[in-house]
């Protein structure tokens, strides 16, 4: 007599053998590197106004660090101070700092700003019948992580605190 069961699982086992395997999705490799722009400056000059000028958007978004050297660089300070604050930067992220090194002292003010940019791994080309060997995502999460303002915070932070056990 034919086992009914038997010839019920022969049509699933046939269609499960015919499953397509999907590659599991891994992640890209991200680089990130913070780029720092900076200038020191004696009191008058005009390279102040140009730098503010032309990195005016990451001073924005990430902030700016002034090193006073001076007396004329601390009145110098809070002069830039205020004429960032009137356009538009947001006072916390402003950081007026006394300056500490001894070759720096020939300098009356030095203006620093940090933006972070990301490099991330060249994806393949497709090749026809190479659908199943390339890995999938490669371009949308290069392109996701090449589109952020802040890379820097999706990565993960560890602490030495966090470490001991």
């Amino acid at each position: 007599m034919i086992n009914w069961k038997l010839l019920a699982l022969i049509p699933v086992i046939a269609v499960t053998g015919c499953a397509e395997h999907v590659n599991e999705r891994s992640g890209s490799n991200v680089d990130v590197f913070p780029v720092t722009y900076s200038l020191a400056l004696t009191k008058p000059s005009p390279f102040l106004q140009q730098f503010i000028d032309s990195h005016f958007n990451v001073i924005l978004e990430h902030g700016v660090t002034i090193e006073t050297f001076s007396s004329v660089g601390k009145r110098w300070a809070m002069s830039v101070r205020k004429d960032l604050v009137k356009r538009g930067v947001e006072p916390k992220s402003i950081k007026i700092l006394p300056g500490i090194s001894k070759d720096d002292d020939r300098f009356d003010l030095s203006i620093s700003t940090t933006n972070y940019t990301t490099q991330v791994q060249q994806c393949g080309y497709y090749g026809i019948g190479d659908v199943e060997d390339t890995a999938s995502g490669c371009f949308v999460e290069n392109s996701r992580w090449i589109s952020m303002v802040n890379p820097q915070k999706m990565l993960i932070k560890t602490s030495p605190e966090s470490t001991k056990e």
